[in-house]
């Protein structure tokens, strides 16, 4: 049994706490599970440079409330799919 227990939005980036049951109310594990984090793109083909600089800082501040919501909630494994970096 898989039970989405909510997602959490910060600047637009989601990321969301999943919560697997043995089905009797007893918790197996959390996870978080992201996508597509990009953390060094330079965001600069549709930004000018202040606001690129701007959404590196958002997304860098959501990566580590992300860590720091998994430390702090038990969550015992991040999922990111997709990029984490820019190659």
């Amino acid at each position: 049994m898989i039970i989405f227990s909510g997602g959490r939005l910060y600047q637009s980036a989601a990321f969301f706490d999943i919560i697997f049951s043995d089905g009797r109310g007893g918790i197996l594990m959390k996870i978080i599970h992201c996508a597509d984090l990009h953390l060094d793109s330079k965001m600069e083909t549709s930004l000018d440079a202040d606001k690129a600089r701007e959404r590196r800082e958002e997304l860098l501040a959501t990566f580590s409330r992300m860590v720091d919501y998994a430390d702090h909630n038990d969550i015992r494994v991040i999922i990111i799919a997709g990029d984490l970096f820019d190659t």
